[in-house]
């Protein structure tokens, strides 16, 4: 992020260009990403390995409905986080220690990096409470299924179970992938557009994305491993509950499903790079 956002009195149609960028983009991403989520939920949940497996499961018992399980806390999740995070990040950026980074690294690092921490907190504080209801639509743990038609039942059961369980790992999946992004992306087009020029961006975006989806896969993935055993355990865990858990998950169980996961991420990826650069509110541009 290297050059500051206008404020919103400056953009020709304000909040109701920020409603209709969010509103096509939100329905975009969760229609192409969402079957992959849905199939990476159900590995971890049935801590299984196999992702044809679990796609044929999702088939044969759901059908090709099966795969959009729990799509609505998704979207409303999307949706809340693409309307207020660009608001967000020029709020961060206009604060006095945004500024201060800046002159101490040209580079912008240390102020995304700084950014990054404060869009983790919001999002935590906002997300984390849809995100425990998705998991629990896809699953049905100690809930029923958020599918319109139980919803009065299902809206109690989740308030009584504890919204935020699983707000810690939830918080730490988006301090890393928000940092990894946001520091990802303006070193990698800044390096990019060095050496193969602007006229190449529709090329090295995309493929940018896709880097920054495998290696966010990478470092995210074992929160959520963690995050979906803590809302099936449906109790919140010391620090010891918490350490047994991941000894007894062990490296493999932290990537139940990554190839799923790694098809999501790649195609968020693509997304967030690729398509904030040809739709308004804010460009990508006005970004970096």
């Amino acid at each position: 992020i290297q050059e500051e956002l206008a404020p919103p009195s400056q953009k020709p149609l304000g909040w109701l260009a920020v409603c209709g960028f969010s509103v096509g983009k939100s329905a975009l991403t969760t229609a192409l990403e969402f079957p992959a989520e849905r199939a990476m939920v159900q590995m971890q949940g049935d801590q299984n390995t196999d992702f044809s497996k679990a796609c044929k499961k999702i088939w044969y018992q759901e059908g090709a409905t099966g795969f959009y399980r729990g799509w609505m806390p998704a979207y409303l999740r999307t949706l809340l986080k693409t309307g207020y995070q660009w608001s967000w990040i020029a709020t961060l950026q206009n604060t006095s220690i945004a500024r201060n980074l800046d002159a101490m690294d040209p580079s912008k690092n240390l102020k995304n990096a700084f950014i990054g921490v404060g869009i983790a907190c919001l999002d935590t504080a906002v997300l984390a409470p849809i995100e425990k209801a998705k998991v629990q639509a896809i699953l049905n743990a100690d809930m029923s299924a958020i599918d319109g038609t139980s919803s009065r039942r299902a809206f109690k059961n989740w308030i009584r179970s504890n919204p935020y369980q699983g707000s810690s790992p939830f918080f730490a999946e988006q301090l890393l992938g928000w940092m990894l992004f946001l520091m990802g992306q303006n070193e990698g087009q800044l390096q990019a557009k060095r050496y193969f020029g602007e006229e190449y961006a529709s090329i090295y975006k995309p493929a940018l994305g896709l880097l920054l989806g495998g290696a966010e896969t990478g470092v995210v993935l074992p929160f959520s491993n963690i995050r979906t055993q803590m809302i099936l355990n449906g109790r919140s865990w010391t620090g010891r509950k918490l350490a047994q858990s991941i000894q007894k998950l062990g490296p493999r169980g932290l990537y139940y499903g990554w190839k799923p996961a790694l098809l999501k991420s790649a195609i968020a990826g693509v997304c967030d790079i690729y398509l904030i650069g040809h739709l308004d509110p804010p460009s990508q541009e006005e970004l970096m």
